[in-house]
């Protein structure tokens, strides 16, 4: 049902429908009392019955409300009475819309995006909030590539015993403990935070399927295709960060937010280095590392095997089926039996191994026997030397191409691994050397290591934003670059943390490169709430502004129903915290936009004709004037006063020359009509007469003159007409009547 006109909370005016997902729609609004748009989510009807789940809705959206993070949309208000939640406006496009418009996104672009993601995510797992929706759809990128999180509460609210309908638009990154339908915690966050990397660098889920159910299990029991199968430029740090985020054990996923970041920010410095410890589960159920003494006291402790250690070496192997635990022993002493036979065969098979070593050892000692060439320490041979059927010879590599130099290794059935660094002499994508001498007899399918050059050595700048400068300053250095660090007031910034870097971060530089560092200094000074401008005229709002210890900004102006010179629009808007001699931006009412009409062409008409074409036109029709014209028929319009196709506006007044005809000869001299305008008309017929003339009242009009006085005579005022000739003029009815 759309809702969009209706006022919620007696405040929030929905204006437009934003989207809807399975549990609420989400409208654009306007809040009345802070003159400010937001986005009110509204719990669909289908669940406004259920008081179960409104107070669990409530509850989440109250605890969500509490989260203050620039990457997370904040929430304003939790309207009980209409089940709503008032949230921040986010700008911009989802990160899937993000995705599918670049197809996939470049490595630096993922990582930085993931750092705030897991950056939101880890506000939110501090407030003890799990978020169980993580998704592109549920994540804004604005137009500066900032993200912000969205539909924190909502999430938690719905039950993750069964997977319904409601699920499908998130089941594509579900937690596989999700999928079973038993408890979560923040690991189930880093999941979905890994299978969204993982789409960010391929541009594909890893499971799909015709089903909501065939997904769920794909997460719950197949293994992840590593994202290099399809992308196969992504670093080894990056590739390890997500198949360690999307573990189908959480105790195999980092086990915290925090944990996650650091490794992100890693991966910015150091992309190509392995660093990504991944997770043992002991025996015990901890994890750790098993050294010799523990596996000494194995032996020891063989007794004390227990059903529930066998059920938990399952779970470390994904053995998720009970039934498999039949096959175990029935007492302890059946336990002890086997335990000690697996111990027996290690130490034969240990025993044999260390014979064997030292009798190849003994062997090459006294040269009892040669081998062929093995790994990389391959043997210099000379060119004519015969290979045996599992050897090859080295190619020359060096000089050439990645490209090239790969295309020789395989087809001489060689591996290789390609390990970049910087060189001032080779050019970059060419070998600078290789592991093993050209012409060395290798083995088939050995492995070797070519070092191309990366050209003149740069760094990428890490995500330092938001650091201490001190933290900052050193993820620079270590990086090779130098540090400039200038001061600057932030609201949004803690003191003495980063607030922003130039050149930015993800940015490639050289070596020795100078990053300037902003340094909040915190508030700059007192703030102060912006007041209600809007509907005053221009000078008091201004006034306002100076009362307030503000500063009136730029002056826009447009057209409005408002009155003329009425301010109709504020930035910030009203109610907003700003600091003290911050500019606010006004939109003043240059009142109704004026309606404009073309000119008609009246030229030749009859007089009554073009009254008819100029008020049709929404003109007025003005002085009508006479004169003698041998071309123009009498009767006839000879001139108008405005153009004919003028764009003027409407009510505008167009005057009129209409053509007497030819003008009669006579015998005697014609004479001018004398100037009678502003006489009464005793002294203006008086004055015609005097001028051989006589004079008729034509009519009355509105006019400047005082009642009674003429206002102009047709013909005109010095018209040569025969004497004789009647005169006609009109009479003015005095200014009172006057139209504006």
């Amino acid at each position: 049902m759309n809702r969009v006109g209706v006022i919620l909370a007696g405040r929030y005016e929905l204006m437009e429908l934003l989207g809807s997902g399975g549990m609420a729609d989400v409208y654009k609004a306007s809040d009345r009392k802070l003159n400010r748009y937001v986005a009110v989510k509204i719990l669909r009807q289908e669940y406004s019955s259920d008081e179960s789940f409104i107070m669990r809705f409530q509850q989440e959206a109250m605890a969500a409300a509490s989260i203050q993070n620039p990457y997370v949309v904040n929430v304003y208000d939790v309207g009980a009475e209409d089940d709503i939640i008032v949230m921040e406006l986010a700008e911009g496009v989802t990160l899937k819309d993000y995705i599918q418009k670049k197809g996939k996104l470049e490595i630096v672009d993922a990582i930085n995006i993931a750092v705030q993601i897991v950056s939101g995510i880890r506000e939110a797992h501090m407030h003890r909030i799990i978020h169980r929706d993580i998704k592109p759809q549920n994540i804004m990128v604005a137009p500066d590539g900032k993200t912000k999180v969205m539909d924190f509460g909502i999430a938690r609210a719905v039950t993750a015993q069964t997977i319904t309908a409601n699920t499908v638009g998130s089941v594509h990154y579900i937690s596989p403990e999700q999928a079973r339908g038993i408890a979560c915690d923040e690991r189930c966050d880093i999941y979905s935070i890994g299978i969204t990397m993982y789409e960010m660098i391929t541009g594909r889920v890893p499971f799909d399927g015709d089903s909501t159910v065939a997904i769920a299990l794909a997460h719950i029991k197949e293994p992840i295709t590593p994202p290099s199968v399809y992308e196969p430029m992504i670093p080894v740090s990056l590739e390890k960060i997500i198949m360690k985020c999307t573990q189908k054990k959480p105790e195999l996923r980092y086990a915290s937010a925090d944990e996650l970041i650091d490794d992100l920010k890693k991966a910015l410095m150091t992309p190509d280095e392995d660093f990504v410890k991944e997770v043992v589960i002991a025996q015990e159920g901890g994890t750790r590392v098993f050294s010799e003494e523990d596996t000494r006291k194995i032996k020891e402790e063989s007794g004390k095997i227990s059903l529930k250690t066998q059920e938990e070496e399952n779970y470390q192997l994904g053995l998720e089926d009970n039934d498999d635990l039949d096959d175990l022993p029935a007492d302890d002493e059946e336990a002890d039996g086997k335990m000690e036979k697996v111990v027996l065969f290690i130490g034969i098979g240990a025993l044999l191994v260390v014979l064997l070593i030292a009798g190849l050892l003994i062997g090459r000692a006294f040269n009892l026997f040669s081998f062929p060439s093995l790994g990389l320490n391959g043997t210099e041979t000379t060119a004519g030397e015969e290979l045996a059927a599992d050897e090859v010879r080295m190619p020359a590599v060096e000089g050439k191409t990645e490209e090239e130099a790969i295309e020789l290794l395989k087809v001489s059935s060689l591996g290789y691994k390609i390990v970049k660094e910087s060189s001032d002499k080779v050019d970059a994508g060419k070998v600078i050397s290789a592991s093993v001498e050209e012409g060395t007899i290798l083995q088939k399918h050995t492995q070797v290591i070519l070092t191309v050059s990366s050209g003149i050595d740069t760094r990428i700048i890490p995500n330092i934003i938001g650091e201490n400068v001190e933290t900052a300053k050193k993820a620079l250095e270590k990086t090779d670059l130098e540090v400039k660090v200038e001061e600057e007031a932030s609201e949004d910034t803690e003191k003495d943390h980063v607030i922003r870097c130039n050149p930015e971060v993800g940015e490639s530089v050289e070596i020795g490169t100078v990053v300037t560092l902003y340094i909040s200094t915190g508030a700059k000074g007192k703030t102060v709430a912006v007041p209600r401008l809007v509907e005053n005229p221009l000078e008091t709002a201004q006034d306002m502004l100076d009362n307030a210890g503000l500063e009136c900004g730029e002056i826009k102006e447009e057209y409005s129903e408002r009155v003329a010179g009425t301010v109709i629009s504020q930035s910030p808007s009203y109610g907003v915290k700003v600091e003290e001699g911050t500019k606010i931006d006004i939109v003043v009412s240059l009142g109704p936009k004026k309606v404009t009409t073309k000119v008609p062409n009246v030229k030749g008409m009859k007089l009554e004709s073009a009254k008819t074409e100029i008020l049709a036109a929404n003109l007025r029709v003005g002085s009508v004037d006479e004169e003698y014209n041998d071309s123009v028929p009498a009767g006839q319009i000879i001139d108008q006063s405005i153009a004919a196709e003028s764009e003027v506006e409407e009510n505008t007044t167009v005057n009129l020359t209409v053509s007497l005809g030819p003008q009669e000869t006579s015998t005697e001299a014609p004479v001018s009509v004398p100037n009678i305008v502003g006489l009464s008309e005793s002294e203006a017929l008086e004055k015609l007469a005097e001028a051989g003339l006589s004079g008729r009242r034509a009519g009355t009009e509105d006019g400047t003159q005082e009642a009674g006085q003429v206002t102009r005579t047709v013909p005109g005022v010095g018209s040569p007409v025969e004497k004789g000739s009647t005169v006609e003029y009109y009479v003015s009815i005095g200014e009172t009547n006057a139209e504006e």
